[in-house]
């Protein structure tokens, strides 16, 4: 069942120990599953943050920061939205919050690997480009990448969810 959100109380922040066991046991709950197991994201190698209206956990994002300076760069690992909650914006709201904090620390490429034909669409909406693999409207593994710094719009630009209503200015 979709539900509306009041703007307030939508909290996009860096998963913690709990949240990440809960993610892992309860992969079912996503249309694509949270996939790394907890003690892997206990290292600064992997970063997973939560998109959370109080106490529930909808989405999630994972991604590894690769390399250092001129040369780093993220590699996504997975981003889903909890069933039920797809189609509100919430995954733009939250891949947007945590590209503006990786923008921040200097990272201003990255790299994806996505297989189903509405997580291509999604990639290609928030400004990824696809450079090898299968078609956009055809299921198989296509790579995407971006470079923050040639956007038009800037990472810190992002988008407000329809699901939270109109944003006041």
């Amino acid at each position: 069942m979709k539900q509306k959100y009041a703007r307030k109380g939508l909290v996009v922040k860096e998963a913690t120990l709990g949240e990440k066991e809960w993610l892992f046991c309860n992969q079912d709950l996503f249309s694509e599953p949270y996939s790394i197991p907890p003690g892997l994201t206990d290292s600064e190698k992997y970063k997973v943050f939560v998109l959370k209206k109080g106490s529930e956990l909808l989405g999630f994002h994972s991604f590894q920061i690769r390399g250092a300076g001129e040369g780093a760069y993220v590699d996504h690992l997975g981003t889903s939205i909890r069933e039920g909650y797809e189609g509100q914006r919430l995954g733009r709201f939250l891949v947007g919050r945590v590209r503006e904090r990786i923008y921040a620390k200097g990272v201003n490429k990255g790299v994806l690997q996505a297989e189903r034909v509405r997580s291509k669409k999604f990639w290609g909406t928030i400004g990824y480009t696809p450079i090898h693999g299968t078609p956009m409207g055809v299921e198989g593994k296509t790579l995407f990448n971006i470079n923050f710094k040639g956007l038009k719009t800037p990472p810190r630009k992002t988008s407000w969810p329809k699901a939270l209503g109109r944003r006041k200015r």
